[in-house]
């Protein structure tokens, strides 16, 4: 006895239309430009900070390196653990710790990390995600952005970063100033 089954062309084609329509929309995700590559200026930054609204505009004198967090990612806390407890080494470099989190000063969060709190090198600050997602084009924590002095984006590491990493990166940024 031949036990086959019909085609079933109707999920034949609905099977078809699916994977034309993924396909599509890989090829068209594939060709969006990046947001923020390497060489681009500094997006322009408006931040919540403890003492109010303020413009983060690039240092003419240093490199700035901006860090997008979460307090509650333990990948965020391994990052803020390692610049706090190595914070001398990051020379000739402001250090902005930016987060969507609206609760950032309350509660005592940011006092786990006592050498980034204290020092007038480091700033943090909180910033509208959907906005900082459009401009910097990442949402991931943590994601580190470097610019050199002239304010040009020299380097972006997403997710964990080894300190000698970030560190090699400061320095080649701080080289590679040209105006942009």
């Amino acid at each position: 006895m031949d036990s086959q089954r019909p085609v079933d062309l109707h999920s034949i084609r609905i099977y078809f239309l699916l994977f034309i329509l993924v396909t599509g929309w890989l090829i068209h995700s594939a060709m969006k430009p990046e947001r923020l590559p390497i060489g681009s200026p500094m997006p322009e930054l408006n931040v919540l900070t403890q003492n109010g609204p303020l413009k983060i505009q690039p240092d003419s004198l240093s490199n700035t390196m901006i860090v997008y967090f979460n307090s509650n990612c333990k990948y965020c806390q391994y990052e803020l653990n390692l610049f706090d407890g190595s914070l001398s080494k990051f020379v000739n470099t402001q250090i902005m710790l930016l987060t969507p989190e609206e609760d950032l000063f309350a509660d005592g969060k940011i006092d786990s990390w006592p050498a980034l709190t204290n020092s007038p090198e480091v700033l943090w600050g909180i910033v509208n995600e959907k906005k900082f997602g459009d401009d910097f084009g990442s949402k991931n924590f943590p994601t580190i952005f470097i610019f050199n002095k002239y304010g040009s984006l020299c380097a972006k590491l997403l997710g964990e970063a080894k300190l000698e990493k970030v560190l090699a990166e400061l320095k080649k940024s701080w080289r590679s100033g040209t105006p942009g």
